[in-house]
This record gives structure tokens, sequence and C-alpha cells, in this order.
């Protein structure tokens, strides 16, 4: 998430976007009875940009958020900006963000990561809690247990633990983060207790709901909103066994904690009598992200920054006045055949202009070379070498440069 800090201010926020926007503030505002969010989409829609995006809008500051709303004010509207500052002003919001699902089989293991991530996101923000199940186990090794658990490890589950020592685990229970290596090792920690009957390893649901409330108490915090990436395979791997989850989404109508899930598929994924169809009850209608036909021109057209050379601008702007008279007719059927406004092809001319300049700018540092490689092996070079630079130079120099875009349908830069 670090790596990608800035990201989110380059998501162009399509109307799939604004309504999941739209839907989450909604849900922070507590209304509505049931208030977790199910988002899913086709494969490359842009859904991790998404939230990523919507993570981002709650935690930014008041200017950067009404900066992000000026650079796309015909998507994003002043009401809805409005909306958005409004609820991020009646308290602390703690969001938190987590991806992937697939080593997650049982509720002892979802309440592991659940916990694990949202102390993450507390530790991050520099806000208190109560020891999440790494610092139980770590507790619980300082005692007299610790020498059973070695015996545990060295002996039934040693296959299972790949022969470490109980200082090595100690160790990376102790790193920071929510890394697979680690959420593996509380797996198999969970597991050696559930088979052993350890009360410590073995966490449940009212335990977690019990630890979230003094989270929320203890931080006077507005929400929690939970945002859990890549979800589909903890469906896949627990659709017979969806009660503890199913719980979970009925915590948010009693406490200020949402969770939003993020999955290739929608409800349809499971069959009219399985009963994971159920847990859909407890969510708001879905949230489909999906990508117009015209985005592409869209993207395009907001990928392009004005030049602050002012004499680039005014020859890209004599450029946009020819384009203008050229293309009308080619305008008018793509326009017809796609159903995009006029206005998002002219954006798109943006990208076309800079082609087209460039292209002079090309033509011209070409004819400089030619001239300059002419003048150097007039001399140095025989009649036929001087023939067969002259030619090459030529070609390339009278070489027409084209545009193959399907608008402007070969406009030449010469």
């Amino acid at each position: 998430m670090q790596k990608k800090a800035e990201l989110w201010k380059k998501f162009y926020p399509h109307e799939s976007f604004v309504n999941f926007l739209k839907t989450t503030i909604k849900s922070l505002a507590g209304e509505g009875t049931h208030r977790s969010i199910w988002l899913h989409g086709a494969y490359g829609t842009g859904k991790s940009h998404a939230v990523l995006t919507l993570k981002r809008l709650i935690d930014s500051s008041r200017e950067d958020a009404r900066e992000y709303f000026d650079r796309f004010p015909n998507e994003l509207s002043k009401d809805l900006f409005n909306r958005l500052d409004g609820v991020k002003t009646r308290g602390k919001i703690l969001t938190v963000y987590r991806d992937s699902s697939s080593s997650i089989t049982n509720d002892s293991e979802l309440v592991a990561a659940i916990q694990t991530s949202i102390s993450q996101a507390l530790d991050a923000a520099g806000m208190e809690h109560e020891g999440d199940f790494s610092d139980a186990i770590l507790n619980w090794l300082k005692g007299s247990e610790r020498q059973y658990f070695s015996s545990l490890i060295s002996g039934e589950y040693s296959q299972l633990f790949g022969n470490q020592s109980v200082d090595e685990i100690e160790a990376k229970l102790r790193v920071e983060g929510t890394s697979k290596e680690k959420q593996t090792l509380i797996n198999q920690i969970i597991r050696v207790g559930r088979e052993k009957s350890i009360k410590t390893f073995a966490m449940d649901i009212d335990s977690l709901k019990s630890w979230i409330r003094s989270v929320i108490d203890r931080n006077d915090l507005h929400a929690v909103l939970f945002i859990w990436d890549e979800f589909s395979e903890y469906l896949l791997n627990n659709r017979q066994s969806l009660s503890g989850f199913q719980s979970l989404l009925q915590f948010s109508g009693e406490e200020p904690f949402y969770m939003v899930v993020v999955a290739h598929v929608a409800k349809h994924y499971f069959g009219e009598r399985d009963n994971g169809r159920k847990i859909f009850d407890r969510f708001e209608p879905t949230c489909e992200i999906k990508l117009p036909e015209s985005i592409a021109f869209k993207l395009l057209g907001e990928s392009m920054t004005r030049t602050r050379d002012l004499a680039a601008r005014e020859e890209l702007k004599g450029c946009f006045a020819s384009l203008q008279a050229r293309t009308h007719d080619s305008r008018a059927f793509v326009s017809n055949e796609i159903n995009i406004e006029d206005d998002l092809l002219r954006g798109y001319f943006r990208c076309i202009r800079i082609l087209h300049f460039c292209s002079m700018r090309l033509h011209r540092v070409l004819h400089r070379i030619s001239a300059v490689y002419l003048n150097l092996f007039r001399i140095a070079t025989t009649k036929s070498s001087k023939v067969f630079i002259g030619i090459s130079i030529n070609t390339v120099h009278s070489t027409t440069i084209r545009c193959s875009c399907p608008i402007c349908c070969g406009i030449t830069s010469m």
C-alpha cells in the first residue's frame, strides 16, 4: 500500500466507482440496516485500484480530497464531496486493508487474520489496542507451557513447523505486519490449539467482536472500515461453513464495523440451495465495478496535462483547430457507433495533438541531421558511398510520418 501511496490521485472516477463511493458513504453515515459492501467485477476492471482510491479518500486530508474532486468536476459533484467530508468530520475512521484469503479454512483463522490486520492499522495510525493473537501466543509461551509447546513442535508436529525451534517461532511472531509467512505460522499454531484443546489458541467470533468493541471505545472511533481484497478464495474454501462470517456481518448492525469484500464474482456464485447465499442478506445491494466502452477515450484524455511551454502550447493550439475541421465526419461516426460524447473525442485530441506535434519536431530534427551527415561525409567518402548515404538520408527525410489513429484516419505531419 505504501508503494502506491499516490496512485489513487490518478484514478479516473467512472460511474460505477462513483456509485461505490456513494454506497460506502451511506454505510459510514450509519444509514440502512445492512452496512457491509460486496464489490465485484470482472478481471482487469480495476477493483483493487478502486478500493485503494476509496481508502485514500477517507484517510486523506480535506485539502487532498478536495483536490481530487476538483480534478474531475464532471464526475464528482460538490454535494458528494460535502457528504464525504461530513462523514469524516463526525469522528476518526480507521481504514484497514487486507488482500488474499486463500489460507483461511475456519473461523479461528478468519478471526486471527482480521485481528492481525486491524492491529497493524492501529499501530500505523498511532492508536491504542489490546494485544492481538500474536501477542496472546507470545505471552502464553512465557509461562510453563513453553516446554509443552516445544515438545509438540519437535515431536508430533515437527513436520508441520519444519523443525523450527520455539525461539525461531517467537521471532517470526514479533515481526510487524501481516506477511504470508506470518499468517501461515499463525494458522499452524491455531491448528495445534484446535487439535490439542489449547484454549489460548482457540479464538472465536464473539471474542473478536468484544475486541473490536474495545478498539472502537478506547480510540473513540466513528467507524472501522475493513477492506478485504481478493476474497473469492475464502468463499471457495468455506462455502459450507460461513456462519462465523455471517455473524461478523450482522455485527455491523450493532457496532460501526463495516466490511468491504472484493471478489471476482457476484452473488450468483452460489447455487440457489447453497447456504452461502444467505450471507448476501447482510450486504447492501452489491456494487459492481465495470468499465464503459468509452473509458479508453476518457483515460487517454485525462492522462494528458497542459504543457507550461507557451510557444509549444500556441503551436498545439493551431494543430487542434485543423483537427477539429478535418475529423468532423469521423467523430460523428465513432460517436454513433459506441455512444460516446463528442467532448470525449475532443479530449482525446490532446493525445493526437501531442503525437502530431512530436512528428513535426522529429521531421525537423531529421532534416538537420541529414544536412550534418552530408557535410561530414562529402569529402571523406567515395562517390558511390556518397550516393548511398544521400539516398538513405533523403529517404528518411522524405518519408511522410502519419498518424494511424482511427479518428483522424491518416493525418500527415507534412
